[in-house]
């Protein structure tokens, strides 16, 4: 996953993750969303070959117990990530997709953690929800 836009805080603790920031798909709430919404053939082979490089004592390196994490993300279509990157940093991302229905980017915030807990960062998902539908609205790389 790479960055390709964000909107900076003016909270003078936070998170930098500048425009172009390459991250795993395994341990980011952008990723695992991405990864929870491929086909399970495609989802299957991907994972058998990611590195599960432990970021953090949170990240998940088994590839069972990531499997059971993209099933939730699948079904409720929000990915978190409660410090499983970089210690001290929760996010949680929504998909946006294209007026055909296929996944185009995610739309994310992260906090650090002693600002902000996965919990109260949650609360902010309708509000991505909205945005995304917006966006989705006026986003369509297949109309060529």
């Amino acid at each position: 996953m790479r960055y390709l836009d964000r909107a900076e805080t003016h909270w003078p603790l936070r998170m930098q993750l500048p425009i172009g920031t390459k991250v795993p798909l395994h341990c980011t709430s952008g990723g695992k969303l991405f990864l929870s919404l491929l086909p399970k053939e495609q989802l299957s082979s991907l994972i058998g070959n990611l590195n599960l490089e432990q970021k953090t004592v949170n990240t998940l390196t088994s590839r069972k117990t990531l499997e059971k994490a993209l099933e939730k993300i699948r079904k409720e279509q929000v990915g978190t990530d409660n410090q499983e990157f970089i210690e001290g940093m929760v996010c949680v991302a929504v998909p946006i997709f294209d007026r055909r229905k296929r996944l185009f980017a995610t739309l994310s915030i992260h906090a650090p953690s002693s600002r902000m807990s996965l919990e109260e960062l949650s609360r902010h998902v309708p509000r991505l929800q909205k945005a995304s539908h917006d966006l989705t609205l006026i986003t369509d790389p297949g109309d060529n």
